[in-house]
């Protein structure tokens, strides 16, 4: 595989977020998700740091997912990537009920832990897929993992990575998402 240009990347990954809100939360965006590149902040244990108040400003569901080359590295853990998924209060409350979720459950920790992670899996599902023509093809992904304002201790990233593209969306005049990803391919 050769590398992915930022360019590349960004297209795809604003392509497979426009269709995960249109298709899966039925949302139309204000205006397209906007993308920047920043130095990855590291926890001591060599993990990418992710807490929620240094990215959204206020608590946010976190959910994350690693990318693979190949199945055989994903049987062998040997990812090449991660995507970060930061989901603020504000469009939790919006989507969990277009995503068949009652409003009721928007307090139970398990359900929207659940919902934001079928979001993230979805946005690197059709990521992938959306890699797939571009030449990258047999990429797997792991299971969602998320977890309640911040990481306890960090997610597992490519060490030898010095940044990530942050991806921020634009809804209800606000930005209830941010994307994190970093590839090594």
């Amino acid at each position: 595989m050769s590398k992915l240009d930022s360019q590349t990347l960004s297209t795809t990954l604003i392509g497979s977020v426009v269709d995960t809100f249109q298709t899966m939360c039925k949302e139309t965006l204000g205006k397209n998700p906007t993308v920047k590149t920043s130095f990855i902040e590291w926890e001591e244990n060599g993990f990418m740091r992710a807490f929620s108040y240094s990215k959204m400003y206020s608590g946010s569901y976190i959910s994350f997912i690693h990318f693979y080359r190949s199945e055989s590295d994903k049987a062998r853990k040997k990812q090449c990537g991660v995507i970060i998924v930061y989901m603020i209060d504000l469009c939790i409350m919006k989507i969990l009920p277009k995503l068949g979720f009652p409003k009721a459950n928007f307090t139970n920790d398990a359900v929207v832990a659940d919902m934001v992670g079928k979001l993230c899996h979805h946005i690197a599902d059709g990521f992938i897929n959306k890699l797939s023509p571009l030449g990258y093809n047999g990429l797997a992904i792991s299971t969602s993992t998320t977890f309640r304002d911040l990481v306890p201790g960090g997610v597992p990233a490519p060490r030898y990575q010095k940044e990530y593209h942050e991806l921020t969306v634009h809804m209800w005049d606000v930005d209830p998402v941010k994307i994190d990803i970093v590839l090594d391919f």
